[in-house]
């Protein structure tokens, strides 16, 4: 398979049970569907010991916002669409418009799971102020989107990043947003 980012032939990684396609030149890694969430949630370590490991450790420092992407599925060709992990981190990734699966730069996965690990702590008042300008800033991207598959990659990473939030943050957020306790 063909990396999206820098043209080169990707490898096969085996991590566990779970087989991805990495480019050891840009150190991207595609996922294909359901993928990400299990690699995120092994332990580093497993991680570490894997082909993986520089993914982890790169930075590619490329321009994104949410939107069109000029990257390519390396599955089905077909554009590949920018969003935010999560809805509400700085994270950028792209999701193949079909539901092929998911593209992360170099350092994105490290990102990922140190986004992740940092909403399991007890949020602060500055953090709680942070969440919601996210929050506004998700919401108005979220708005001009219009593609049910689109809006379902969007799902699917906020529901890992709901699923590590604390119960005070969704709170917190819901008297904000919507005026009413859960």
């Amino acid at each position: 398979m063909q990396c999206p980012l820098c043209k080169n032939l990707m490898k096969q990684v085996v991590i566990a049970d779970v087989t991805l396609d990495a480019c050891t030149v840009c150190d991207g890694v595609w996922f294909d569907r359901s993928e990400m969430k299990r690699v995120i949630e092994m332990p580093e370590a497993t991680l570490e010991k894997s082909d993986l490991s520089a993914s982890l450790k790169g930075d590619t420092a490329r321009p994104e916002r949410p939107g069109n992407s000029p990257l390519s599925c390396p599955r089905c060709g077909e554009n590949l669409w920018s969003y935010r992990y999560g809805a509400t981190s700085e994270i950028i990734i792209e999701g193949c418009k079909k539901g092929c699966g998911v593209w992360t730069d170099g350092g994105e996965l490290k990102k990922i799971r140190d986004y992740l690990e940092e909403s399991r702590k007890p949020p602060t008042a500055e953090k709680m102020r942070e969440i919601q300008k996210r929050m506004k800033k998700a919401d108005k991207e979220a708005g001009r989107l219009k593609d049910p598959v689109i809006l379902n990659m969007l799902r699917e990473s906020e529901d890992t990043f709901s699923g590590r939030m604390t119960n005070e943050i969704i709170r917190f957020l819901n008297d904000i947003f919507y005026g009413k306790r859960v």
